[in-house]
């Protein structure tokens, strides 16, 4: 029987793989994934379904035995455990904390206190039912084991060993449906010339519905999936459909068609509904809306879809092994869905749209859906433009980028590549709609479509006009603190007063604009003499400072306040900073930090993380932008997007220090 499916499935999924080979651009972005195999300790990388019992652990039924995970490692179970055969089809923990097991010839078998016990009655099972393939398989709180069954019906065995063969009148034409237990049905089902009708026995239904089934391809037999979902409509997969029947009036019912055979449906805790295909991976249907459905590890059967007690979701496949995912709400662009790479640097808005710029020089254009253009920025196949930075200016809605050694400019969906050979590191733009870049060798203003550069202090002035360099004889104008060296410039900020600091490899620098004077405020406290990655002003007295090595400082009335990893902060190295009306966003070497403050005088704040543990592809998160209320991160390992609020972060206690304590009202040494 395993090698009958075997081939049908081959054969499925080469007409699917030449299928999506045509859409590869075309795919949702996805939930971050982590895999494990055989490699990581799996017993098979045939994995037929997913189950958590009370006790947390989570159960694999596998091709070859079955695979219990504790969070860290996977104990296997075989025929040398006491497994009466190896492959098993499902897994179920009844009222009396039994794990049960359902073999491919349907042999039971049952996990209790540390030890596999085969089923007393198998052998009767064995005679009663020939070929038998199963279906759907339940315990109530008597003991009664049901087990449905394609081509026979429903198999009824009492804790004494009573066998009872229900609706054996139907099992030639009709999908026969029973509820033992609230919302779990059992069913059987025989797909033939004459099939028509579905037989409703459950605990709100007794009824004999005509049904004519849309596919008229001849399904699969044990492929098809039958749910209550917990409004009580019913949720049926059967071929390459999905039904929905309203439970106020079965007659009513909806049939949607997916590319792929379905073989599970599944609702989780959000009312979202879930189904794996044969190959066709598996479909996300927030709140069961099938016009807004999302498909995920498209190319693989997906046999099995689960939501564990925290939160998080598995995925089990036939041949690839087992997909957790700790969020489905952090979706994420990455190679696989399209983009030339996974790796993406920086990250631009105009506030309906993301631009992300990648290493390899491709720059690609995004939405929540889909990835909407890709520009190429290269000069050829043979010379890589390592972009570096985006940039987006509002008043002229063109998109600014740097790289390595020079810049250009997306206009009008097109890339036009500038002349002048300036790498610009980070840019604002000021109230009155110019834009100040910063680079290693200094800073620059874009102003009337004149490019004025602001060198190292005795450098020749230099003037580009319309991205062409006119040289010239002035000199760098306006003072300086000649007492540091101003160079190696990664950040710039600009409040509403157009007051600008500058970040530099030594430390905090501001140029008044209007006295055109430069200088360096290193010197008023320690902490502004790191290097510094990222500038943002929370508000016009609050600065914030990303850092290389000391977290983020907060600068504010002439005072400076670090926050690091040793009271909270994800990752000391602080590549980008931004802010909403109530938080600071800093992006880290190990993560997200959210810092909201509670209160500026004094200053007080909270702090929550998010890292792989709460669904991000990587903790490396190299630039992060906040639009419509999503924030999104360029990680290593793609673009990702996500609402705050729909996931958990991690809570970060703040350390409490005891600088003393009396006694009686008396000082006491701590010891």
């Amino acid at each position: 029987m395993d090698s009958v499916l075997r081939n049908y499935r081959s054969k499925y999924r080469l007409l699917l793989l030449l299928f999506s080979c045509s859409s590869v651009f075309a795919q949702d972005p996805h939930p971050t994934f982590k895999h494990y195999t055989v490699e990581q300790g799996l017993a098979s990388s045939e994995v037929y379904q997913v189950r958590q019992d009370s006790k947390g652990y989570i159960w694999f039924a596998t091709g070859n035995g079955v695979s219990r995970f504790n969070g860290y490692e996977f104990e296997n179970f075989s025929i040398k455990d006491g497994l009466p055969e190896n492959t098993i089809f499902e897994i179920y923990e009844d009222p009396f904390e039994r794990i049960w097991f359902v073999s491919l010839a349907c042999k039971l078998s049952y996990y209790y206190k540390g030890k596999i016990y085969p089923f007393r009655y198998n052998d009767q099972i064995q005679k009663m039912v020939v070929n038998p393939l199963k279906t759907s398989f339940c315990v109530d709180k008597n003991g009664t084991i049901f087990l449905g069954l394609s081509r026979f019906g429903i198999l009824q065995i009492s804790k004494n060993g009573t066998f009872k063969q229900l609706f054996p009148k139907y099992t030639q034409y009709a999908i026969n449906v029973i509820e033992p237990k609230p919302s779990e049905l059992i069913f059987s089902y025989y797909f033939g010339p004459s099939f028509r009708a579905i037989n409703f026995q459950t605990q709100t239904h007794h009824e004999l519905l005509k049904f004519p089934l849309k596919d008229s391809t001849r399904a699969l037999g044990g492929s098809g999936r039958m749910i209550r979902l917990k409004n009580n409509d019913y949720l049926m997969g059967i071929g390459n459909y999905l039904y929905r029947f309203d439970h106020t009036d079965i007659n009513q019912y909806t049939a949607d068609k997916l590319p792929a055979t379905i073989i599970w449906v599944y609702e989780d805790d959000e009312d979202d509904i879930w189904v794996g295909t044969i190959y066709g991976g598996v479909y996300y249907l927030p709140k069961g809306n099938f016009q807004q459905k999302k498909c995920f590890l498209n190319g693989f059967a997906v046999n099995c879809v689960l939501q564990d007690k925290e939160g998080g979701f598995w995925f089990v496949t036939e041949g690839d092994g087992v997909y957790y995912s700790a969020s489905k709400k952090v979706r994420t662009f990455d190679k696989s869905v399209g983009l030339s790479e996974d790796r993406v640097l920086s990250i631009t808005t105009d506030q309906e749209n993301v631009y992300t710029a990648s290493p390899n020089g491709m720059i690609h254009k995004l939405n929540t859906s889909s990835i909407l253009n890709s520009y190429n920025t290269n000069e050829n196949q043979h010379q890589t433009n390592g972009l570096q930075t985006l940039f987006y200016d509002p008043k002229e809605r063109i998109v600014w980028v740097g790289s390595r050694s020079r810049f250009g400019r997306l206009i009008n969906e097109k890339f036009r590549k500038d002349r002048a050979s300036i790498a610009f590191n980070d840019g604002v733009q000021d109230s009155n709609g110019i834009n100040w870049f910063v680079c290693s060798g200094g800073f620059f203003k874009y102003e009337n479509k004149i490019i004025l550069d602001y060198g190292f202090p005795g450098e020749p002035y230099k003037q580009l006009k319309n991205g062409n360099r006119l040289c010239g004889t002035r000199e760098f104008f306006g003072k300086t603190d000649l007492s540091k060296n101003f160079r190696r410039l990664n950040a710039i900020a600009i409040n509403k007063k157009d007051e600008i600091v500058l970040g530099a490899i030594n430390g905090l620098w501001t140029y008044n604009m209007k006295q055109e004077e430069l200088y360096y405020i290193g010197y008023r406290h320690r902490l502004l003499q790191n290097r510094i990655l990222a500038l943002d002003y929370f508000n016009d007295s609050l600065l914030v400072i990303g850092t290389k090595g000391s977290g983020v400082i907060l600068y504010y009335n002439k005072k400076a306040v670090q926050i690091n990893s040793e009271n909270g902060l994800s990752g000391d190295n602080v590549y980008a900073v931004c802010h909403d009306s109530s938080a600071i966003w800093a992006a880290t070497n190990k993560g997200l930090t959210k810092i909201v403050l509670t209160s500026i005088t004094p200053l007080t704040y909270s702090l929550s993380t998010y890292t792989i543990l709460n669904g991000l592809p990587s903790n490396e998160i190299n630039d992060l932008q906040l639009v419509k209320n999503k924030i999104w991160v360029a990680t290593n390992k793609g673009a990702t997007f996500f609402h705050p609020d729909s996931i958990n972060a991690t809570k970060v206690d703040l350390p409490i220090y005891l600088n003393n304590v009396r006694i009686n009202d008396k000082d006491t040494s701590i010891l």
